[in-house]
């Protein structure tokens, strides 16, 4: 990726770990030789655009039945992209059937609250950051109008839960997506805006919103915390082809990245300890 260019979800993983970025980082400029090497990852890859181009047809209106579910599947399933990744038989049924559920689950009950207009589907923004000479990008799955309240509320459909993006208003990542959003200000006039997460599942989904204040963003401090990451993120010092050993580690129970380390350190500190009465 362009070290100019930036997605809400790496600003999230710098900010509560530098080394989760890395590690992020380095998945990145890898995946090519990840995706030849790793049959799993190569289809959850393949499952998940699959699905998000299916309910994002469903949400334009374009499939409303199972019949249309069908239909669509039978057109757009990349089996040849799978085969030429070598799945068997087996393992191509089974990622068919898991992504066939999810979109007969999400045909018959849309995620199209009460008052609430389709917008836009599959929003691509992209705007530059004042401070940072850099370009912040992000896709919106669903964004819905609610004229009443004049709210635009945008969805964002996961397939599984997200180790990085949590619904806290202060987050880098909601502050990232909130700047997106407001660059559509102009075209639809919104007074309030409502982040959304769907979790989906074979036959149920969970659902979780957060109101966004307009104060959140416009906080000095909030937004300057957002450019001083965007400028040492675009440093040599936190590229894809630096050594995580290198960065300190995060203060966060449980990170993978960090875990070895601290445990490294704390086992090298007790060599020099001694007991005296």
């Amino acid at each position: 990726m362009d070290k100019t260019l930036f997605l809400p979800s790496m600003i999230e993983a710098f900010s509560l770990c530098r080394r989760s970025y890395i590690a992020s980082m380095k998945s990145f400029q890898n995946r090519t030789q990840s995706a030849q090497s790793n049959t799993n990852s190569q289809g959850i890859s393949l499952l998940k655009q699959f699905v998000k181009k299916g309910i994002a047809e469903i949400n334009k209106g374009r499939v409303t039945t199972s019949h249309h579910v069908q239909a669509f599947s039978g057109e757009y399933w990349p089996l040849e992209q799978m085969e030429n990744q070598n799945f068997n038989q087996d393992q191509t049924t089974r990622l068919f059937l898991y992504s066939y559920k999810l979109l007969m689950s999400y045909v018959r009950k849309p995620y199209k609250p009460q008052g609430a207009q389709v917008a836009l589907v599959g929003q691509k923004l992209r705007a530059k950051v004042p401070g940072a000479k850099v370009y912040l990008e992000d896709t919106f799955d669903l964004i819905l109008w609610y004229p009443d309240t004049r709210t635009i509320e945008i969805v964002d459909f996961r397939l599984r839960p997200s180790s990085i993006a949590n619904l806290n208003s202060a987050s880098a990542y909601i502050l990232a997506r909130q700047f997106l959003a407001d660059k559509l200000r102009s075209r639809m006039h919104f007074q309030n805006l409502v982040m959304t997460t769907c979790l989906m599942g074979q036959n149920s989904m969970q659902v979780e919103s957060i109101k966004v204040e307009d104060s959140n963003l416009h906080n000095e401090n909030n937004w300057k915390s957002i450019v001083d990451s965007l400028t040492e993120m675009k440093s040599p010092n936190f590229s894809e082809s630096s050594d995580m050993k290198d960065i300190p580690a995060c203060d966060r129970a449980g990170c993978i990245h960090c875990a070895e380390t601290k445990s490294q350190d704390e086992d090298n500190d007790s060599h020099g300890l001694c007991l005296s009465a």
